[in-house]
Parts: structure tokens; sequence; C-alpha cells
């Protein structure tokens, strides 16, 4: 668990050491937090790169994908890692709105 732990921490490090320019949200942030949705994500490489054939990269994004997944306690319907950008569709844990 240290282990992902750590490679999760260098890949936040890494992305975050990027480009910081992001696209708008296309709902209000608090509907992320609904619990009755299931949410569709796109995770894209900045520069049109392909960071993701590094079989090292890729196998540190699953892992903290899988380890988001258990911590939160997710329902992941899937997720499909590209070259370029991850896809995934989770549904949160049932929580009350507020």
């Amino acid at each position: 668990m240290i282990k992902m732990l750590d490679e999760y921490n260098e890949v936040i490090a890494y992305l975050n050491s990027q480009d910081t320019r992001r696209n708008p949200h296309r709902i209000g942030l608090e509907r992320y937090s609904w619990s009755d949705c299931e949410y569709f994500f796109t995770i894209c490489a900045r520069d049109s790169t392909h960071p993701f054939i590094d079989a090292y990269l890729a196998k540190a994004i699953i892992d903290a994908l899988l380890w988001r997944k258990q911590y939160h306690g997710w329902h992941l319907f899937c997720y499909c890692l590209m070259p370029d950008h991850l896809h995934f569709i989770v549904q949160l844990l049932h929580r009350e709105r507020q």
C-alpha cells in the first residue's frame, strides 16, 4: 500500500508540474458530489503527447484510479486508458445531498 501511495504521489506531482490550463466545468461543481448520478470523465494529456504508452506511467495511472475506487468506495463501471487520455465512469457512495 505504501508503494502504491508513493507512485500515486509521483503521478500527482508530475501532473501538477505540467501546464495548468483547464477546460471550464460543464456542470456546477456542487453536482460532482451527488451520489445518484454516474459521472463520465475524460482526462487528457497536454500538447497532444502520448505519455501513457510508457508502461510504468500507465500502471501508475490505473493503480491510482483503482486506489481511489477502493479508498472512496466508488462504483467504477469501467475505464479505458488510451495513449493520450483516460476515460472512466464512476458513481459515488450514497450520501445525503446537502
